[in-house]
């Protein structure tokens, strides 16, 4: 049975909380729809902490504050699906979900007058010698478990690009776990050609924020290998053989440039991208940033997508921080309304400025993020044939590598050829680093190209698809 609302917002994080609880204000019908099992996203979500790990600095305490509050002087008016996968959206704005825990109606269809997808970000990872051996993790993951008290070992090695692996850095020290090394892509060089830009527009929060992550390193005396990555990895969880290799300009490991590092476990990541299958499967427009090296969807200064009413907020375009996540949301929440007739033009303008204009610094801080942590192509290039492309399918590079040289036309053709992107993930690993290895396995360069969406997004019953 199909229920209608006013606003139906998919995704429980910063963003769409705020979108969520604009709406609310304004009198509207909402739904909020969220596969977790309690609201805030990898931020804010509250059983994502221990005790004894503090997961805040004042101001992001007292901005996880006000947004819950908000929410529950509202909360009364919305229509909350916790623990819910989104495994279905229409471009008429109707989503479908599934909940394996709700045994009396696991199966829902909403329809909203307008939609808004704050679908988040995932973690961009690289393929590697031995990536796939457990006790290697994403630096996410690790995080996760970490802030839950369980840290995989006493020695841990870190390697990769952006704000997280500092995040994890400052919970492992606060576990009193011993961090092997710190292995960044980033030249020093390029870190002081950026400091300039990112002072501009980092805001004096950020700023302190980095400079304690930045004594923190050098406090607990924490080995800093710049202009490396991780090239293999060896032996078995609790017994890891590291081999890290000095990289050029284009990320290309040097021969004879290597060494070794032991480690208990390998935390790996490089930086966040978009997640965007919802907004695919929605019908949505995609573009491909070259100079980033992933999709996101196109939407105008009001957040909204080509599909007239769909609107997207927060990470799922670029990844601003959690403030810029809470403003969109806003700013989403209140054009929905002043498209639904619930404020004036007067106020909207007024309101949705202001957003404007706060978001300006952000999105460009977040580009110069961006910028530093996106993997340049040469990355790839010592990448033996025997190594795991597609972990659902176990695709190797070999296998790609021959359905290429046999003639295959583009990625879908390859994923019919060997099933890369066929598995649980549906291609959201797999899909981030076939572009760039399509370009280094043939002689000219193509256009960029996605795997064509297909449902269920998540892995459902075949029964909910029957019905």
């Amino acid at each position: 049975m199909m229920k209608s609302a006013d606003v139906v917002v998919v995704g429980g994080g910063p963003a769409g909380i705020s979108a969520a609880t604009e709406a609310a204000q304004r009198k509207l019908s909402v739904v909020l729809i969220d596969e977790n099992t309690s609201l805030g996203g990898k931020v804010f979500r509250p059983e994502e902490t221990a005790p004894e790990i503090n997961p805040a600095d004042p101001f992001e305490a007292q901005l996880r504050n006000r947004l819950f509050q908000e929410f529950e002087n509202v909360a009364d008016r919305i229509n909350l699906c916790l623990a819910s996968e989104v495994w279905n959206i229409e471009s008429s704005k109707t989503v479908y979900v599934y909940s394996a825990h709700d045994r009396e109606i696991p199966q829902k269809v909403f329809h909203g007058k307008k939609l808004i997808i704050a679908p988040g970000a995932i973690e961009r990872a690289l393929p590697f010698e031995g990536w796939t051996t457990p006790g290697v993790f994403t630096v996410g993951g690790l995080n996760a478990i970490v802030k839950r008290r369980v840290v995989p070992g006493s020695r841990i090695l870190i390697a990769g690009s952006g704000p997280l692996p500092l995040v994890l850095v400052k919970n492992l020290v606060q576990a009193k776990i011993k961090i092997s090394a710190m292995v960044v892509p980033t030249s020093i060089k390029t870190m002081v050609q950026n400091i300039i830009p990112i002072l501009s527009y980092a805001g004096r929060y950020r700023i302190k924020q980095g400079l304690a992550a930045i004594l923190r390193v050098k406090t607990n005396h924490i080995p800093v290998f710049n202009s490396h990555i991780i090239q293999k990895v060896t032996g078995r969880h609790n017994a890891f053989n590291v081999t890290i290799s000095q990289i050029g300009p284009d990320w290309k490991p040097m021969a004879g440039r290597e060494r070794v590092i032991s480690a208990d476990a390998i935390a790996v990541g490089y930086g966040l991208m978009p997640s965007i299958e919802l907004t695919q499967t929605a019908g949505c427009e995609h573009r491909y940033d070259e100079t980033l090296g992933y999709w996101r969807v196109v939407r105008n200064n009001r957040l909204e997508t080509t599909v007239p009413g769909i609107f997207v907020a927060g990470d799922g375009v670029q990844v601003k921080g959690y403030e810029a996540a809470v403003n969109e949301g806003k700013l989403a929440g209140i054009e929905a309304a002043y498209q639904l007739g619930k404020v004036d033009q007067k106020d909207a303008h007024r309101w949705l400025g202001s957003l404007a204009e706060k978001l300006k610094k952000m999105e460009a801080f977040g580009k110069i993020l961006d910028r530093l942590s996106t993997p340049k192509p040469g990355v790839l290039e010592r990448v033996p044939d025997h190594t795991i492309i597609c972990r659902c399918e176990e695709v190797t590079l070999g296998e790609i590598r021959k359905a290429v040289k046999d003639g295959a036309a583009g990625i879908n053709d390859i994923k019919r050829r060997t099933r890369l992107g066929m598995g649980h993930c549906q291609g959201r690993f797999c899909g981030q680093v076939i572009n760039d290895l399509l370009s280094m396995l043939r002689e000219e360069k193509r256009l960029n190209e996605s795997f064509t969406p297909r449902i269920p997004v998540r892995p459902v019953p075949f029964k909910v698809l029957a019905e």
